[in-house]
């Protein structure tokens, strides 16, 4: 009787025994993040406009001054 019943949980799910669930809440924690990045435009005074690459992520510059127009 109890062959039987281990055959029938074998066929539901044949895969029960290897299911490792030893800790479901870091499945989150392995996603990959893109750093926050962003075009800074400025209009000089003598009409001339340029950009440069803003990391917010680590509150650095990415770029130096690039001239646009």
């Amino acid at each position: 009787m109890l062959v039987k019943l281990l055959i029938a949980l074998m066929l539901v799910n044949p895969f029960g025994m290897m299911i490792n669930n030893s800790n479901p809440t870091n499945i989150g924690s392995q996603i990959a993040r893109a750093d926050i990045k962003e075009w800074i435009i400025e209009e000089r005074p003598d009409g001339h406009v340029y950009k440069r690459l803003y990391n917010h992520t680590t509150g650095k510059w990415e770029t130096d001054w690039i001239f646009v127009r």
